[in-house]
C-alpha cells in the first residue's frame, strides 16, 4: 500500500544511502516546481484494499450467537 517514498521516509535516517536521498530531494523539488507553477501536486497512491477482505477482516471476531432474551 505503500509507493517508493514512503519507503524511503520509514527508514532509519543514518541507513539511506546517496541515491536514497537524491530520490527524496527530487521528488521535493517537483512537487515545488508545481506548486510554484499554481497547480495542486498529486499524492501517489497504492493499490487500494478491496472492502470485501476488509469487511471479511471485522467480522471474523464477532460471536455467532443468538439472541439471548431475559425475563
Amino acid at each position: 500500500m505503500s509507493n517508493e517514498l514512503d519507503e524511503l521516509m520509514d527508514r532509519d535516517p543514518l541507513e539511506l544511502t546517496r541515491e536514497d536521498i537524491d530520490k527524496i530531494i527530487a521528488h521535493h523539488r517537483k512537487n515545488r516546481g508545481l506548486v510554484e507553477a499554481g497547480k495542486r501536486p498529486s499524492k501517489e497512491r497504492g493499490p487500494a484494499p478491496s472492502l470485501d477482505g476488509v469487511l471479511k477482516n471485522l467480522t471474523a471476531g464477532l460471536p455467532k450467537a443468538g439472541i439471548a432474551r431475559k425475563i
